[in-house]
């Protein structure tokens, strides 16, 4: 009995243990898989595990997918082959329709089996935005019966990441179904029935109006855009009658959703013509256009643009754009979705420099002519802005703005995300609404730039050649959010490079250039060279440009230049195309936003206005990254004096946009825990050392999230209060070297005719020996610094904290001819000084 007893014990307790069976359901077609428990099991990569050493293995933990593994507490996980499993039920009553998995992203490479039969991989290379997962189950699927879903989830260890499935992870019911020409729905199994259509992940239901339900005639000559019908969110399509439409919340209502194609005589008016505005004011003009087209963003179909002409008399073309409103709902913490808002779907946006009388004409052609609204007035009166961001004529080392105010971009910088992923591209997981708020927080303690890509917020040009409107609404949003805060973006603009390798070699073929999606490469190297493809790139430039570079936050643009595929096959014609985009840029941007044109001093020498460098990681102490070497890999002061001294004398401005306390080669990039060593020395110090370096920005980090959540802004603001009182361009500076009598205090200044700044830092308090390391720090104590001031007489010395931006002590000092010697407090870590000549 007792034995009996013992026996049916360890039925029930494996039957406790195992995993229960996910129903799947004919009314609900969408099962969420982020919560549902899974099984795992975990192999070394070096270890060649399949499919059944995994299925033959005993013991199977228990964990959930959405995140990365390392955020869900397995960090054990990282740089493994790890298998996770699930089990699932589909009635009979489903054998029409497909079963799908869907998820946001795989990181790196995963390999699916259903019922032990291999079905599918995808993979994500390291330095691509992430494309989404969306795998037909079907033909393997067992109806009416259990079924069991089995996924490799490898993490490779030559990537910055932890492994992981990753956002919205989901099994869904679907009609099968495909796209007509112009991005309507057709179903394969044509039956007298009516569909909904479910959207955003199961948070929307495709509507007109109050109706959800429509005929597969509707759905198929229904002309939509593939940003209304997103493929990154699941497209579902099931009979209208086994859903309830008040299971879902919200609606993308097609009555919203202006029409891209359009047949209509050419005809032109704006109802609302403005008289007046107020100078840098920006001036948005709602057009009625009526014109004959199939495709809204190709300017050959139709071309909207306004001539200007200035009260100097300097006549401006400015090109119009095709608009989708859209209201934002939020989720959650991380996620958002867009929903189409009714809006007018023509604009021209414009920024009036000048003072006076401007005269305006608005032209539109389709192919049956041209049209022109004939001349209008308007007045621009004076107003207290700023203006817009250019080289200053004084000293091109720095930025100024038009009323002649100076500019030093003071990090982090950086691409806030949420914990999930890297480089985002997927709308729903760029959240406008969180970096709402870290912008805020940024600009609440005096960061005043932002080194941002577009691809971040995912694809700008999709495969039938239209701009995705998702995208430009939220890096509208985003820029405008900049501009009313104070934060200038550095626009980091690739759509080859990154796009290239996304899913590996699957890559080309996808990008929006090839011929598979409506494009006229059939090589890598057109993409560079064929010009169809360039005229591509360029109405893809012209919109972007018509739509944000009236805003005076853009700072610089830095478009295509980043170790680009082609330099394999012929740097000098990626060269040349770098600089083809970039001039393009120029002849039609009307306010003339400084441009970077190429990597490093290569950029002056293309035609360039600025230099962007790049490369002051910590990294990996056996694999030091860039070509500096020093003693301690660790030391930010000196990777930076090596950057700058491969760099060369350049009159331009500097901006070490890229770099931190990340290390590329250890997985930290995304979560930065392994520095448990709060302060962000190497940020300060880059922050200092690019400031007395006469660099135009300073102070990136690229582990921003981990900057943030560890409080570390104080470093900006205490910076910001030190030179807020500095002109950089009214005053004339010149960097020299204040004289220490302890060598360990490192010392560097900037020069004026009555001023002169110092920065003195203890060469001991480096991130690897206060951070790594931890060891303690001595402090320099009773060390003398003579201070090269340009007139003799008495100064005024303050003492500032460099942490919390305050004055700790003053004291006047007489020089001793052209130099002021002062007795200086023990240095723990760094100390600032100004020296300001006293005149009587």
């Amino acid at each position: 009995m007792r034995k009996l007893m013992f026996l049916l014990f360890c039925l029930a307790s494996q039957f406790l243990m195992a995993s229960p069976v996910v129903q799947v359901e004919t009314d609900k077609p969408i099962i969420d898989l982020t919560k549902v428990d899974w099984e795992y099991v975990a192999f070394p990569l070096d270890r060649e595990a399949g499919y059944m050493d995994a299925m033959g293995q005993k013991k199977w933990g228990k964990i959930n997918v959405g995140s990365r593994w390392e955020l869900q507490g397995h960090p054990e996980l990282n740089h493994k082959a790890v298998w996770i499993k699930i089990k699932f039920f589909v009635p009979k009553e489903l054998e029409n329709k497909q079963m799908r998995f869907f998820a946001t992203a795989i990181d790196d490479e995963g390999n699916f089996y259903v019922n032990g039969k291999y079905t599918a991989q995808v993979k994500y290379k390291w330095h691509i935005v992430a494309t989404y997962t969306d795998i037909d189950l079907s033909p393997n699927i067992e109806y009416g019966k259990e079924n069991t879903l089995v996924i490799q989830v490898i993490d490779y260890d030559n990537t910055i990441r932890t492994g992981g499935i990753l956002g919205t992870v989901m099994l869904y019911s679907t009609l099968p179904f495909s796209r007509t020409g112009n991005g309507g729905l057709k179903p394969e199994k044509n039956v007298a029935a009516n569909y909904s259509v479910v959207l955003n992940a199961g948070d929307a239901l495709l509507s007109r109006g109050t109706q959800t339900s429509f005929s597969s005639y509707e759905l198929t000559s229904t002309p939509l855009p593939s940003y209304i019908l997103r493929n990154d969110e699941a497209i579902i399509l099931t009979k209208a009658n086994l859903i309830d439409p008040k299971d879902y919340k919200y609606r993308v209502d097609l009555e919203n959703v202006n029409p891209v194609i359009d047949n209509r005589l050419l005809d032109i008016s704006v109802p609302n013509m403005p008289k007046s505005a107020a100078q840098y004011s920006l001036m948005k003009w709602d057009v009625d256009l009526k014109a004959s087209y199939t495709n809204p963003f190709a300017p050959d179909q139709v071309n909207l643009q306004a001539i200007i002409l200035t009260p100097s008399n300097v006549a401006e073309k400015v090109p119009g754009y095709f608009f989708q409103d859209f209201d934002r709902v939020v989720l959650n913490d991380e996620e958002e979705i867009l929903l189409p808002k009714k809006c007018n779907p023509w604009i021209i946006n414009y920024r009036p420099r000048e003072v006076g009388t401007y005269q305006i004409e608005i032209v539109a052609q389709d192919k049956s002519g041209i049209k022109i609204l004939k001349k209008n007035e308007f007045q621009v009166n004076p107003s207290d802005a700023k203006g817009f961001l250019h080289v200053s004529k004084k000293d091109p080392k720095y930025f100024e703005f038009d009323n002649g105010d100076s500019f030093f971009g003071i990090g982090p910088s950086g691409w806030y995300r949420g914990p999930k992923y890297i480089f985002g591209g997927n709308p729903r997981w760029v959240s406008t609404s969180l970096m709402d708020k870290y912008y805020e927080r940024k600009a609440a303690n005096n960061s005043s730039y932002e080194y941002l890509a577009t691809f971040h917020y995912g694809k700008i040009l999709t495969g039938n050649g239209f701009i995705d409107q998702h995208v430009m609404w939220k890096l509208d949003h985003t820029v405008r959010k900049m501009e009313e805060l104070g934060i200038y973006w550095a626009v980091f603009h690739d759509d080859i490079r990154r796009y290239n390798d996304f899913a590996y070699s699957d890559g080309f073929r996808k990008m929006p250039y090839n011929v598979k999606q409506g494009g006229s490469a059939n090589d890598l190297m057109e993409l560079y060279f064929n010009e169809k493809v360039m005229r591509m790139q360029k109405d893809q430039l012209r919109y972007f440009v018509s739509r944000l570079s009236d805003s005076p936050a853009i700072w610089v643009w830095n478009c295509g230049d980043e170790l680009q595929p082609g330099d394999q096959e012929s740097k000098n014609l990626v060269r040349t195309w770098i600089i083809d985009i970039q001039n393009y840029i120029r002849n039609i941007d009307v306010y003339h936003h400084p441009q970077a044109i190429g990597e490093g001093t290569e950029s002056l020498k293309n035609g360039g206005d600025a230099i962007f460098l790049g490369g002051w990681y910590i990294t990996d102490k056996d694999n030091p990254n860039g070509q500096c070497e020093f003693k301690n890999q660790y030391d930010i002061v000196a990777e930076n004096e090596c950057l700058l001294h491969e760099a060369g004398e350049v009159n331009a401005p500097l901006l070490n946009t890229e770099g931190g306390l990340c290390e590329w080669n250890n997985n930290y990039y995304i979560s930065g825990e392994k520095w448990d060593f709060k302060e962000m020395i190497p940020f300060h110090q880059h922050l200092w050392f690019s400031f007395f370096k006469k660099s135009a920005a300073g102070g990136t980090e690229w582990l921003c999230n981990v900057f943030d959540r560890d409080n570390q802004w104080y470093h900006a603001k205490a910076f910001s209060e030190y030179i807020k009182n500095e002109s950089l361009t009214r005053v004339s500076w010149e960097m020299v070297t204040p004289e220490s009598t302890d060598k360990m205090l490192r010392a560097f200044g900037l020069i004026s005719d009555t001023k002169t700044l110092v920065w003195l830092d203890n060469a001991n308090y480096t991130w690897y020996n206060a951070g790594y390391l931890k060891k303690e720090v001595p402090a320099i104590i009773k060390a003398i610094v003579q201070i090269p001031v340009y007139k003799s007489g008495n100064y005024l010395i303050e003492y500032w904290n460099t942490r919390s931006g305050k004055i700790e002590k003053t004291e006047n000092v007489k020089s001793l001819g052209t130099k002021v010697e002062v007795k200086l407090p023990d240095v723990e870590k760094d100390l600032a000084i100004k020296a300001i000549l006293l005149i009587n």
